[in-house]
C-alpha cells in the first residue's frame, strides 16, 4: 500500500526479473552514474520449510549453514550503512519466529546483482557484510559463497512458479491458451499436451511417407533432387507437429465472456474493468483446481487488481484473491483499495510512506493494533488515516453494490458467524457475507451506511442485514428501522419462550449473553463440539462433553443442556482456545442438515428476499 511513485510496483518487477528473467527496470541513478558506481540488485528472502529439502542432500547442509546464521544475527552484527535496514530484518524474522521454529524453516537469503547490460551475479544484500558465511560454509561443508548461491538460486527458481499480473497488460495475448501466463497458471505446456496426442511410432510413419513421396518426385527428375540444407533438420518430429497444431489451432482461440442468455463476448471487445475481473476469474480457476502441492509452488502477483474497475467490484476481485490464498497459493499485490484490511484476517500489509525506510509492516488479524502501536512507535507520524480509509473503501463498495443492483449483504461479527450464515443459506451469487471483526466495527459500518443511505432509500435495490451477538458486558446503541432495506439486530435468547430471537438493538433485554454458537441446534452443536475436540487433542474436555447430554432438544444450544458451572465454564473456555470457534463453524457446516436451520435465520432470509 501506499500513494504513487512509492514503488509498490517496482517490488513485483523486480521479482519477475529474478524468478521469470524478464527485462530490469532500471532507475536514473544507474542508467545516469552507470552500473560500476549504483550497482542494481534484487535480494528476495526465502522462508522454507525444511521438509521440501531431502535431508541428505548438499543442499540441505549449505542452507542449514546459511540459516543458523541467519536465524541468529542481530542488527548490531550489520556494518553501520546497514543499520536501518537490518533492524526491520530482525524485527521482521523474531515476529515470524513465534510460529515459524528455526527445527522446521530455512530462512534462505539469495539475489543477483547487475554487472553491466548483459552479465549478472549473484549477491546477499546486506547479509554480505557477515563474515560468518564464507567462514562457516568452508568449515563445515567445503564450499565458498558462490557455490552456495548457485545452489540456493537453483532451488528457489525451480521451487517457485511466480505468476505476474502487471496493471498495464495485452489482454488478448494474456489470456491466450497458448500464452505463458495462462500456461502457467494451468500448470500445463500446450507443447507438451499436443505432443502426447502423436506417438513416436506414428511420427517414425509419418517420416517414412514422407520420404517415400519426395523419392517419387526426385526419381521423376532426371538432373534436379529435392535435398535438405547441411544444417536443417531432415526428418519431421514430434515439436514440428506440436509448433503446428499450436499455430493452427490455438492462435485462433479467444477468451470470450458467456453472460446471461448465453451471449459471448470477446475478451478484446470487453470494458477495462471486464477484462480485469477476466484476469482474475482465469487465475482463480485454475490455481484452485490445481493439486495442492502445485498450488503451493506459485506466488500469484497482481499490481492494482481494482483498477479500472467501478467502486461496486472492488470487493468481489479482493475476495476472489482472498479465496486463491486461502487454498495455498501465495498472493501478492500492490493497492489502493483498502478496503480489504477489514475482511481479510489472514495475511499481511506493507505500508510504504515514501519516506527513507518509512515502510511499515502490518498484520491484518491485529491491524488495529498495529496501527496503533506504530502511531505511537512514530509520535504520530504514521499517516493515520489508514485504517479510515480501508472502512470507507469497503462502505462505498457495500453502498454501490446496494444501489446500482439487487445485492443482499449480511454484515456480522467474526468469520465463525460467516461460515454458520453460509451453512444456513447455501449461498447466493449476489448475497455477500462480511465479517468485519467485532460488535463495534458491525456499528461502525451500520452508522456509516445509515447515513449514507437515509435520503437515497427510494433508489436502494438491494438488502443489508447487520447482525450482532448479545454481549455479557452489551453497550446500548440507538439504530432505528427508518431505511427499509436496512435492518440491524442482535440474537437473544429467550428462556421463557425457548427461541433465539432477533431483537432491537433498542431492546432493554440483554440477559442471557448470546453468540451464535448459542442459537444452534443442540444436537448437531454437540456432535461438532466432540469432532473438533478429537481433532485438536483435548482428551479431559473430551471426556466431559462424551458425558453430556441434552436436556431438551427443541430448545436452542445455548438453553438445551443442563449444565454445571464447572461445565459451562468448560465450554466458554474451550471455545476461547485459538481458532476453536472456527474449526467447530467447519464441523457444524459439515454435520448440519437442512430441516436443522434455526428459526430465527428463517428471519434473515425473508428480510433478505432470499
Amino acid at each position: 500500500m501506499g500513494d504513487n511513485g512509492v514503488g509498490k510496483s517496482s517490488v513485483l518487477e523486480a521479482l519477475d526479473s529474478f524468478f521469470n528473467d524478464t527485462e530490469w527496470t532500471l532507475n536514473h541513478n544507474v542508467l545516469e552514474k552507470g552500473f560500476s558506481e549504483r550497482e542494481p540488485y534484487i535480494c528476495p528472502v526465502f522462508l522454507v520449510e525444511k521438509r521440501r529439502v531431502h535431508k541428505s542432500s548438499n543442499l540441505h547442509k549449505y542452507l542449514e549453514v546459511v540459516s543458523d546464521i541467519v536465524w541468529q544475527i542481530e542488527a548490531e552484527d550489520f556494518i553501520s550503512s546497514h543499520a536501518a535496514v537490518a533492524k526491520l530484518f530482525c524485527e521482521h524474522r523474531d515476529d515470524l519466529s513465534k510460529k515459524h521454529s528455526s527445527e522446521d524453516y530455512f530462512i534462505v537469503p539469495i539475489g543477483i546483482k547487475k554487472l553491466s547490460k548483459t552479465s549478472q551475479g549473484f549477491t546477499l544484500s546486506v547479509f554480505e557484510s557477515i563474515e560468518d558465511f564464507s567462514a562457516r560454509l568452508n568449515d563445515e561443508v567445503g564450499i565458498d559463497l558462490d557455490e552456495y548461491c548457485q545452489a540456493s538460486f537453483r532451488f528457489v527458481k525451480n521451487g517457485y512458479n511466480y505468476i505476474y499480473l502487471p496493471s498495464d497488460i495485452d489482454f488478448g495475448q494474456y489470456t491466450k491458451i497458448e500464452g505463458e501466463t495462462v500456461q502457467a497458471l494451468m500448470g500445463e505446456k500446450v507443447e507438451e499436451v499436443v505432443r502426447d496426442f502423436i506417438s513416436d511410432h506414428q511420427v517414425r510413419e509419418i517420416n517414412q511417407q514422407l520420404n517415400s513421396f519426395m523419392d517419387s518426385v526426385s526419381s521423376r527428375l532426371e538432373n534436379y533432387e529435392y535435398k535438405k540444407p547441411a544444417r536443417k533438420q531432415n526428418l519431421f518430429n514430434q515439436t514440428h507437429f506440436a509448433s503446428k497444431v499450436i499455430e493452427a489451432y490455438f492462435s485462433s482461440k479467444v477468451l470470450n465472456l458467456i453472460a446471461e442468455g448465453g451471449v459471448q463476448t470477446p475478451i478484446y471487445d470487453l470494458s477495462s474493468g471486464e477484462k480485469r475481473r477476466a484476469i482474475i476469474d482465469i487465475a482463480k480457476a485454475f490455481l484452485t483446481g490445481a493439486s495442492e502441492e502445485r498450488r503451493a509452488q506459485v506466488i500469484l502477483a497482481v499490481d492494482e487488481p481494482e483498477i479500472s474497475l467501478h467502486t461496486a467490484s472492488c470487493f468481489p476481485q479482493f475476495e476472489k484473491l482472498r479465496y486463491i490464498a486461502e487454498n495455498h497459493v501465495q498472493v501478492m499485490l500492490t493497492t489502493h483499495w483498502y478496503g480489504f484490511m477489514p475482511i481479510v484476517s489472514n495475511g499481511s500489509a506493507t505500508y510504504i510512506s515514501g519516506g527513507r525506510n518509512e515502510n511499515y509492516l502490518l498484520n491484518l488479524k491485529r491491524f488495529r493494533d498495529d496501527i496503533s502501536k506504530l502511531r505511537a512507535k512514530t509520535k504520530g507520524s504514521l499517516p493515520s488515516n489508514i485504517e479510515l480509509k480501508g472502512i470507507n473503501d469497503l462502505v462505498q463498495s457495500v453502498i454501490s453494490s446496494v444501489m446500482g443492483g439487487e445485492y443482499k449483504w449480511i454484515i456480522c461479527e467474526g468469520v465463525s458467524d460467516k461460515i454458520y450464515l453460509e451453512c444456513f443459506c447455501g449461498g447466493g451469487e449476489k448475497l455477500v457475507i462480511l465479517p468485519v471483526s467485532g460488535a463495534p466495527m458491525v456499528k461502525k459500518f451500520y452508522t456509516y451506511i445509515y447515513l449514507a443511505l437515509l435520503d437515497e432509500r427510494s433508489d436502494v435495490k438491494g438488502r443489508i442485514y447487520f447482525l450482532l451477538d448479545t454481549d455479557e458486558e452489551h453497550e446500548f446503541y440507538e439504530a432505528r428501522d427508518k431505511i427499509p432495506s436496512i435492518r440491524i439486530r442482535r440474537l437473544l435468547n429467550d428462556s421463557e419462550e425457548g427461541c433465539t430471537k432477533l431483537v432491537s438493538i433498542t431492546n432493554s433485554k440483554v440477559s442471557p449473553p448470546t453468540e451464535i454458537e448459542d442459537s444452534l441446534d443442540a444436537e448437531v452443536f454437540l456432535l461438532s463440539m466432540r469432532e473438533v475436540a478429537r481433532e485438536i487433542g483435548t482428551p479431559d474436555f473430551l471426556d466431559l462433553i462424551d458425558g453430556m447430554s441434552i436436556n431438551d432438544d427443541s430448545l436452542p444450544s445455548g438453553l438445551a443442556f443442563d449444565w454445571r458451572d464447572s461445565e459451562r465454564k468448560a465450554v466458554a473456555n474451550f471455545l476461547k482456545m485459538p481458532s476453536v470457534k472456527v474449526r467447530l463453524a467447519e464441523a457444524y457446516s459439515r454435520l448440519h442438515r437442512d430441516e436443522k436451520t434455526p428459526q430465527w435465520f428463517r428471519e434473515v432470509k425473508d428480510f433478505l428476499l432470499l
